[in-house]
């Protein structure tokens, strides 16, 4: 029988950090990191150009010029500027809550083909593959601390995962799920954007792959997604739009019904609604929490 839990995929729209974590360990099954764009000077993925700008060192700060998107790059991987990531707020009393629950999470962080976009785009170059790949891998390794067990880290990446990723790209998410395992941990790809589905079970089959199914089309992967469970993979399927303002509930009950139907008798999985769910009113989160426990049967 299928197993159907509720999660998010990380906003929330509150402005107290001890609010929302209560509220991700009391309404979703899968508890998830609460990031919140609605709180003035929060470091969040939107804003990394600003916060670079404000936090990082002197040194990193005089990175930011022109043509030198991949000083900055350097810069983010070295310790100086991998505690900004590492102190992002509430993720130690997160993860240190969903320990002391005995329950699974999920955190999620920008990939590197993301903060690459983001460095071509104030700096105007191109950072290389190798260089790219290689901090970042280190970087997203070390950012789990050793306190977390049953965690699962998502990796919100539209670049990588839209794309379906190169030969180099596979190799560094195989490598860098491999360093995870060893520390209890899965990996997620995760992206809003659409993209091929089939294509992308295909190239990361194994990993907890999100999906928003307002922009994606499900059924066209069918064949794929089989494979992709018994390769020990799993899904994020974003059955409610969260782009308007209204909830659409009934069409989010439509694509739930019509994603359960793709998926094998004894699959695991988890649904949520879609990415921005930070940037509305705190009733428009409660409704989709509800309506997420209503969809899971």
């Amino acid at each position: 029988m299928r197993r159907v839990t509720s999660t998010g995929i990380g906003s929330l729209p509150f402005t107290e950090s001890e609010r929302a974590l209560d509220h991700v360990f009391a309404r979703y099954g899968l508890p998830f990191y609460p990031q919140l764009p609605q709180v003035p000077r929060q470091p969040q993925l939107a804003s990394l150009p600003q916060l670079v700008r404000e936090v990082l060192s002197p040194e990193a700060a005089e990175a930011l010029r022109p043509g030198r998107g991949r000083q900055f790059l350097k810069h983010l991987w070295r310790d100086d500027a991998f505690a900004v990531v590492d102190g992002l707020p509430g993720f130690g009393a997160f993860v240190r809550r969903a320990k002391l629950e005995g329950r699974g999470a999920k955190g999620q962080l920008a990939g590197p083909r993301t903060l690459a976009a983001f460095a071509g785009a104030i700096f105007g170059d191109e950072v290389p593959t190798a260089d790219l790949l290689l901090g970042a891998r280190e970087w997203l390794g070390r950012l789990v601390p050793a306190y977390a067990t049953k965690l699962t880290l998502v990796v919100l990446d539209d670049f990588l995962l839209a794309a379906a990723a190169s030969s180099e790209d596979a190799i560094w998410v195989s490598d860098l799920e491999h360093a995870l395992r060893a520390r209890g941990v899965r990996l997620g790809l995760h992206s809003c954007a659409p993209l091929d589905a089939a294509r992308a079970l295909a190239r990361f089959s194994g990993l907890i792959l999100a999906f928003d199914l307002s922009v994606i089309d499900l059924l066209a992967a069918r064949a794929a997604i089989s494979p992709h469970f018994a390769a020990g993979g799993g899904l994020i399927l974003g059955i409610f739009d969260t782009r308007s303002e209204a909830l659409d509930v009934p069409r989010g009950m439509d694509l739930a019904r019509r994603a359960y139907a793709l998926m094998p008798e004894s699959a695991e999985i988890f649904i949520s609604g879609g990415c921005g769910t930070g940037l509305h009113a705190a009733s428009f989160e409660y409704e989709l929490a509800l309506a997420l426990a209503g969809a899971r049967t």
